[in-house]
């Protein structure tokens, strides 16, 4: 008797986790932090928006309307809507960054639950209970969804709060949140065609640029406003929150999620666990080309996704510099408009010059967007395990993660050629009386910025490498916005100085500032070394 107690299992009282539970629970450890900043970002710059309105109108707020409809002004912001309202002028001012932030993000974050826990290993254990791949997507979707819920919630009672009307107020925020649904969706979509996280990004993220662009096109050209219908972000815009109330698009910014899920969600059905709908060649012949050393392969891996970019940074630099004229007659017909320009942010905008070094402070957040992921790149192969068989061998973390850095700062300053390139050749086509030279100047002037930035994430990857994408992405954006609106309302000049854009001169309109730009390349160097040596310290993930 003795015996046979002894040889029974011993029983486990703990009370088995459902494996959707357990599914669910995995999703929201890895987004609910950044889901929670995104809210909480969303909501602060619709309260700037709120506040900017408050000012605008103090002096100068008659001139709003033939400000905003000029085609420069309309293709950066969007479509003006009733922007002599508190809700139409606070949505206008900040919808560039309210879009692009939550639709970045959570087109980041669906790759990472679904294709980045396949590539992990971390559904596995949830797949190897009785729960099918497509019921892991839909719970992984559900976990995601509430993000765009809450930011739903907050983005409708900070405009109705600030005095916004209600009607509009919820119906911008309710199609804010279908637009980052949207994306969601999309994200969800590239990650059952390809079966690598990096790829499927890569299509997501292509996807959201040229939906952008294509929303810049039809808001800053003549005849192109047929364009929006044609884009998510164009769905949003022709609501016309807070001036008609318009609900028609509401059709398609709900049709669009729930058509990509759907096909999503009967993907994730026809697939197997870790592969995707697009299968690459097995017969291909390995390319050992530039896989010597670890810069060789840096700059390999890097070469891949710089054709991408590239193209990206050649449209937004045509664009801006075949905008670039359209802004210098406006302060000749409105005398009163140099003034109006300053309060929001645009006062050097009165000359061509002045237009390009305004866009190109805003692209340095694209370049940091970049050399962000590229970092968080190391993160990834260090978390799936693709670098145990480099370091199985001689090489070190500092040469693996220093090449990434050089590979990635090399990219950085072929990138700002490119913009150079591209803003000269919009401005001439134009006729905007742009020099190459001057291009090249208004561009060199904001790379140290995006450097700085990748400083910080290697410094944050040696430390805690699992916020360094979204902590210094996060810093990124809203350093940016405080240089945008800080001065528009008023705020503390140290405040202000906390920016790095703020020390950036508008160059070639202004003399570039050599002091500023030198310290923050110093920062960058002291960055990337502390950084650099705590990752050759620190435990691998």
């Amino acid at each position: 008797m003795v015996a046979d107690t002894a040889l029974a299992p011993a029983r486990d009282v703990r009370r088995p986790l459902h494996a959707e539970r357990a599914n669910v629970r995995l999703a929201v450890r890895q987004v609910w932090f950044g889901g929670l900043v995104i809210a909480a970002s969303t909501g602060l710059l619709l309260w700037m928006g709120v506040k900017s309105f408050h000012k605008s109108q103090q002096s100068g707020g008659g001139l709003l309307a033939p400000l905003a409809d000029n085609p420069a002004v309309r293709a950066i912001y969007g479509l003006p809507t009733a922007i002599d309202t508190l809700g139409g002028f606070a949505v206008w001012r900040v919808a560039l960054f309210v879009t692009l932030l939550g639709t970045v993000w959570v087109t980041l974050a669906t790759t990472r639950v679904l294709r980045g826990s396949e590539e992990t290993g971390r559904l596995d254990l949830v797949l190897a209970n009785p729960l099918s791949l497509v019921r892991a997507t839909f719970t992984s979707l559900a976990a995601v969804f509430a993000v765009p819920v809450l930011t739903v919630l907050v983005a409708g009672s900070v405009l109705q709060g600030g005095g916004a009307a209600a009607a509009g107020s919820w119906l911008y925020a309710g199609g804010l949140g279908l637009l980052v649904v949207t994306f969601m969706g999309l994200a969800a979509l590239a990650s059952q065609l390809l079966p690598e996280r990096r790829r499927a990004n890569g299509l997501a993220m292509g996807v959201l640029f040229a939906t952008f662009v294509l929303r810049m096109w039809a808001d800053g050209g003549t005849n192109s406003q047929w364009a929006r219908w044609t884009t998510p972000f164009g769905w949003l815009e022709q609501l016309h929150a807070f001036g008609g109330n318009d609900l028609l698009p509401l059709v398609p910014l709900e049709a669009a999620p729930v058509v990509l899920v759907t096909l999503a969600l009967v993907m994730s059905g026809e697939r197997d666990t870790g592969a995707g709908m697009v299968r690459a060649a097995d017969t291909k012949q390995a390319s050992t080309r530039l896989l010597s050393t670890p810069l060789a392969f840096a700059t390999r891996r890097q070469s891949g996704e710089l054709g991408a970019w590239a193209a990206a940074i050649v449209v937004l630099g045509v664009l801006s510099g075949g905008l670039a004229e359209t802004l210098v007659g406006f302060p000749q017909s409105q005398p009163e408009a140099t003034k109006l320009l300053q309060q929001v942010g645009m006062g050097a905008a009165i000359t061509p010059g002045g237009f390009i070094a305004i866009m190109n402070v805003f692209y340095v957040v694209v370049l940091a967007t970049y050399a962000i992921a590229s970092v968080h790149a190391d993160y990834d192969d260090e978390i799936t395990n693709r670098l145990d068989l480099p370091y199985s061998n001689r090489v070190s973390r500092t040469a693996w993660s220093g090449s990434t850095v050089l590979a990635t700062t090399a990219v950085l300053v072929v990138l700002t050629i490119v913009l150079a390139l591209a803003t000269w050749i919009g401005s001439s086509a134009a006729n905007a009386g742009l020099s190459i030279g001057d291009s090249f100047a208004a561009a060199a002037n904001v790379l140290p910025v995006p450097i700085l930035f990748l400083g910080l994430a290697v410094l944050l990857h040696g430390v805690r490498p699992s916020w360094a994408a979204g902590a210094v992405s996060v810093l990124a954006i809203g350093l940016y916005m405080v240089q945008l609106i800080g001065p528009a309302l008023s705020w503390p000049t140290w405040v202000l100085d906390l920016s790095p854009y703020h020390h950036l001169a508008l160059v070639p309109a202004e003399p570039a500032a050599w002091t500023a730009l030198v310290v923050m390349l110093c920062i960058a160097a002291v960055c990337g070394a502390l950084g650099l040596f705590a990752y050759s310290r620190r435990d691998l993930q």
